[in-house]
């Protein structure tokens, strides 16, 4: 599979002082706009595939995406038609399906792409086009069809630029913007339109071409009413920051090939379609693989699980894989807090601290946070570079060894770091302004791990405690394990009439943690802080500034 992106010629935004190469360069969250078609393609092609349509070889594009990947140069704008033509000599001998995606198209979902690239192989097409059902008045070209359903034409028929962003016209079938091509028709009709010497050559000008010949043209329907937009306007912008967000708070059932992601907490997945212990197997040989090219074995790796389904089972399935890749492996001997296995790694300086939890999301998830040896979350490239390794690994690559081989071997030992991480957390605080107080405590681990190791520390400091919801509940009585105030009544009640001096809950992996103060009222994240800061600035005198995310 070759993948064409077209990332040239005239603005197709509300700046026409800004060049469309500059445009697709705009931020979206944290990162480019065509750094999101940029994963569409690594998704179905590895670099050498990828051919990007500029305006310059050396332009804004070609520096931003480096020599990954090849560039093919559009020296003036001609249309869409004309900047995929431009291609023809670069791709003359490719003969499997090209993908065609616009640089603006950041919203699309790789589900989509592959039902695109599934439907063109099975209907034998000539072209598939990405299309959507939609009452919206977005600028896309209207797929006409016969009235046998054949698609006949694209016309370009824009939705009205005044209209506002959510008006409603009448429900049509519009082309998204995405296509895969049978090259050996492609490019005949292109050079066929090309002879017509048009001002401008549009690729949706093809479609009655193929019809013409008699060829087939399909059309894969995208199901996501955020992913048919495209990113051309201020507003566009805006409204793609929103989708962004939505897709990344909820809990994504993202595994839409069965793939390994990791978002902002590491990687997560529905137990039984993405978090398998096979998906496992892959990752963790793709760290095994990590740790082997940088020389990092005897660091050995630190694996431990909070209460989750499959956690002790996924846990075991790990060290069985660094273990036979000859990496030592540390196994915790019991359920953890997430912060244990953060403090461990840097403690010892592992080459990967491991933790299998899905923090805060509900029953049915399990995933994996991984740690550098500095016990930081890796940065993004790092992450995506072990994912994509993951995904392209197949059983005969995984290298397994039973659990108790290894431990005969001596390469995977029990560990328990409850107590020196405890003694590090008292080294913190101030025991004995607490044990001075005779605080009456209240605590919610929200049946996950929290109370291990937090009852230690405040038995220690003499307070009195009373703990709810700290059975072993997989289900989490059948919530999602998060402390947030709709989620903490029995916590409050329990304060209110028992007359505590202070109620705490924590997450499922102990990571996260709500206050409750003595009126039963909750303290949020941003008071919480507040307090932190000036603990740390009145009473610790310490000075310096202070650094938080924008999350």
């Amino acid at each position: 599979m070759n993948v064409l992106i077209l990332a040239a010629g005239s603005p197709a935004h509300e700046q026409p002082e800004t060049t469309q190469e500059a445009w697709l360069l705009m931020s979206l969250g944290d990162r480019k706009l065509i750094d999101y078609v940029m994963d569409l393609a690594r998704e179905v092609a590895t670099p050498d595939e990828i051919f990007v349509v500029v305006d310059a070889a050396d332009g804004e594009v070609a520096r931003h995406l480096g020599a990954t990947v090849r560039y093919v140069v559009q020296e003036s704008a001609q249309g869409t038609g004309h900047a995929v033509h431009q291609a023809a000599a670069a791709l003359a001998d490719v003969t499997g399906p090209l993908l065609i995606l616009y640089g603006d198209t950041p919203l699309i979902r790789d589900s989509s792409i592959r039902g695109l690239i599934t439907r063109h192989a099975l209907k034998g097409a000539a072209l598939t086009l990405l299309s959507a059902r939609t009452a919206l008045p977005l600028p896309y070209g209207q797929v006409t069809r016969d009235r046998s359903g054949r698609i006949v034409a694209v016309k370009d028929e824009a939705g009205d630029a005044g209209s506002p962003a959510n008006a409603r016209v009448a429900l049509r079938e519009l082309n998204i913007g995405a296509y895969v091509a049978d090259p050996a028709r492609l490019w005949p009709a292109l050079a066929e339109l090309a002879r017509s010497r048009r001002a401008n050559l549009h690729l949706t000008d093809v479609v009655a071409v193929l019809v013409r010949q008699n060829k087939v043209v399909e059309a894969y329907r995208a199901l996501d009413a955020d992913e048919v937009r495209g990113v051309n306007t201020s507003d566009d912008l805006t409204q793609a920051e929103v989708t962004l967000q939505k897709r990344q708070l909820r809990p994504r059932r993202n595994q839409e090939r069965n793939l390994i992601r990791f978002g902002t907490g590491g990687w997560r997945a529905l137990i039984g379609e993405g978090f398998t212990l096979d998906n496992v197997r892959r990752l963790c040989q793709a760290l095994a693989n990590d740790i082997l090219r940088n020389g990092r074995e005897q660091a050995g790796v630190l694996i431990g699980y909070d209460r989750r389904f499959l956690g002790e089972e996924a846990a075991t399935a790990a060290a069985e894989i660094f273990a036979a890749n000859n990496i030592p492996v540390d196994l915790l001997a019991e359920a953890v807090p997430t912060p244990l296995v953060t403090y461990a790694t840097a403690a010892r300086t592992y080459a990967y601290g491991l933790i299998f939890t899905a923090s805060h999301n509900p029953a049915q998830w399990n995933g994996l946070k991984v740690f550098a040896s500095d016990g930081s979350l890796p940065m993004d490239d790092q992450t995506y570079r072990i994912a994509a390794e993951a995904n392209a690994l197949t059983p005969g690559q995984v290298v397994k060894v039973e659990l108790e081989t290894a431990r005969n071997a001596g390469l995977v030992q029990t560990a328990d770091y409850t107590n020196q991480y405890v003694d590090a957390v008292e080294k913190l605080i101030d025991l004995q302004a607490i044990r001075r107080a005779g605080l009456r405590v209240a605590i919610d681990p929200m049946y996950g791990v929290g109370q291990v190791t937090l009852e230690i520390i405040l038995t220690e400091a003499r307070c009195r405690l009373t703990t709810i919801h700290s059975r072993h509940d997989p289900l989490f009585g059948g919530r999602s394990p998060a402390p947030d105030h709709g989620e903490l009544n029995l916590l409050i009640n329990t304060v209110c009439e028992g007359g505590y001096d202070l109620g705490l809950a924590m997450d499922g992996d102990a990571d996260r943690i709500a206050i409750i103060d003595d009126q039963g009222t909750f303290i949020t994240t941003n008071q919480l802080l507040l307090l932190l800061y000036y603990y740390l600035h009145a009473v610790r005198r310490e000075r310096g500034g202070v650094t938080r995310n924008l999350a």
